[in-house]
């Protein structure tokens, strides 16, 4: 018979050592749960800026009122934007381009506001910047 005896120094040891590896693995989970929150974040928030300027581009698309969009390759605009929309940092850069692209069909009466200017009913419509 073999018998092994282990101290109470190194039982100790062992311990120790699982407690910090067991530290070390929570850490490294809450900080991929951290990184995959904000990667989620901002892929939703890619999605939403993008299913927003199909939407538009496509309403434009269909229901402008010279077919011909005053000579302007309006597939090409929306080749040209869809990039750029996929990788805008926030709402206001967001709104900024949609309304870019929008001026390029050379009328002053049409613009994008975001959701929340149209709620503030103290906001007045004349304050608005754009461009």
């Amino acid at each position: 018979m073999i018998s092994t005896t282990v101290s109470q120094t190194d039982t100790n040891r062992l311990s120790s050592t699982r407690i910090r590896r067991k530290k070390a693995m929570k850490k490294k989970l809450l900080l991929t749960a951290i990184a995959l929150t904000l990667l989620l974040t901002s892929c939703g928030k890619a999605a939403k800026y993008l299913n927003i300027f199909e939407t538009v581009w496509q309403a434009v698309n269909d229901t402008y009122f010279d077919p011909t969009f005053g000579g302007l390759d309006w597939n090409e605009v929306h080749d040209r934007y869809q990039p750029l929309i996929a990788t805008a940092e926030n709402d206001e850069n967001f709104y900024d381009l949609l309304n870019q692209m929008l001026f390029e069909l050379n009328i002053s009466h049409i613009v994008v506001l975001p959701p929340e200017l149209l709620l503030d009913r103290t906001a007045s419509p004349y304050e608005v910047e754009v461009g």
